[in-house]
């Protein structure tokens, strides 16, 4: 099995994180359900590197025991529930669409942040080393539905990346979520404590409404530019 490199895994790492940092927590929201069996949050867009409980009855259920879709928000149990059980769900979802790439127009979903990867380059960190430190550019399109909303996502991911390090997951352990868009649960997969690495950005800079146009999809934009390095270790 091939194995997935540092770029590959900082740019799926960059998808993840961003879905991490502008998420919000619902506590013990009661889903809907017609059978006992699949029960349908309000939400969907679950974040995969936050916990996702479920609780029948008050008492914390095995994830064994249900399957969770975490795109559609939908929470599918392995065998029925019992007549009169309350099932209650702790979930964290974001509200934004994240795309690894630029996209055109007519594809967009807003509110949404489009990744764009701009290039890197290396160097060694010291004589004799076979470790790399890599300098990252990424370029980050945010649109909002307003220039409210552009400027509030903005505040959101500014100290995201000032602030804080990303962290680069080790996704050759697996995917958070199978071929089906089913949440994968142990077996020594996807572990989101488990990292490689991690990136450190010194400059984030913010151009809103980049091409000063009074359409209102660029009245709703901004473009974030990031600047930073993470190691990369030679074996």
């Amino acid at each position: 099995m091939i194995q997935i490199g540092m770029t590959r895994l900082s740019q799926l790492s960059m998808n993840y994180y961003i879905r991490h940092v502008m998420s919000f927590h619902i506590e013990g929201e009661k889903p809907s359900t017609t059978d006992r069996v699949s029960y349908k949050l309000r939400r969907g867009n679950l974040v995969v590197t936050k916990d996702i409980d479920v609780y029948v009855d008050g008492a914390l259920v095995d994830k064994d025991k249900y399957d969770v879709y975490p795109q559609d928000g939908l929470i599918v149990f392995k065998t029925p529930t019992a007549a009169g059980e309350e099932v209650t769900c702790d979930y964290w979802f974001t509200f934004v669409n994240v795309l690894d790439a630029y996209t055109s127009e007519e594809e967009i979903d807003i509110p949404l942040v489009a990744i764009d990867d701009i290039g890197d380059e290396e160097e060694a960190i010291e004589l004799g080393s076979t470790n790399k430190l890599v300098y990252v550019t990424y370029k980050l399109n945010v649109y909002g539905n307003s220039e409210a909303q552009r400027d509030d996502m903005v505040d959101m991911l500014r100290p995201a990346f000032s602030d804080q390090s990303v962290p680069i997951w080790d996704f050759n352990r697996g995917f958070p979520v199978d071929y089906e868009g089913k949440l994968i649960v142990g077996g020594g997969g996807f572990d989101k404590d488990i990292t490689v690495g991690k990136l450190t950005f010194s400059s984030v800079d913010v151009v809103r409404n980049p091409l000063q146009s009074s359409e209102p999809i660029e009245r709703g934009r901004a473009i974030m530019t990031l600047t930073g390095e993470y190691i990369r270790k030679n074996k």
